[in-house]
């Protein structure tokens, strides 16, 4: 897989914030939360620790013990 700038630029938005909403994403990127959904399953599938919760105190979260692995490059 080949990232994409949109997708790097989310990753290091996750890495700074830990957690939010892909509504908030959409907003930020200025993209729809379909696009925001193909970017995060696009991290999730390069071995990027991504999750999602449902409900009160949900959202997308970044997985508090990833470390940004510069190999990526």
């Amino acid at each position: 897989f080949m990232m994409k700038s949109r997708q790097m630029e989310l990753l290091i938005y996750l890495l700074k914030y830990r957690k939010t909403t892909q509504r908030d994403l959409a907003d930020y990127f200025g993209v729809s939360t379909k696009t925001i959904g193909r970017d995060l399953d696009a991290l999730s599938i390069m071995g990027i620790p991504i999750y999602c919760k449902q409900g009160v105190g949900g959202g997308v979260c970044l997985d508090e013990n990833y470390k940004f692995n510069t190999s990526f490059f």
